[in-house]
């Protein structure tokens, strides 16, 4: 099971820069760890890759859009992973 977050208000500067995306913790950890367990689960019984993301992704806050995205993206990307892992294995990982 993943969860990481980082977040706080991230105001835009108007030039297009934003500070602090949190992209490193908030995105690419969580797909980090499940890159580093997939084949050690693959080999399990039936096992379970679950990402604990946030209603953010679903309700964003002007003042955390950011973080908002990341928690978006790593909703889609474990609904995606979980796609290519029953293709490839039905019924076992998840």
């Amino acid at each position: 099971m993943g969860d990481a977050a980082r977040i706080a208000a991230q105001p835009f500067d108007g030039l297009g820069r934003v500070p602090g995306l949190g992209s490193e913790t908030n995105l690419l950890g969580p797909v980090r760890i499940s890159a580093a367990f997939i084949e050690h689960l693959k080999r399990q019984p039936p096992a379970y890759l679950i990402n604990n993301s946030s209603a953010l992704a679903f309700i964003p806050i002007a003042v955390t859009a950011l973080y908002s995205a990341t928690k978006a993206a790593i909703h889609s990307y474990t609904l995606s992973r979980n796609a290519s892992l029953i293709r490839q294995q039905p019924g076992h990982l998840r």
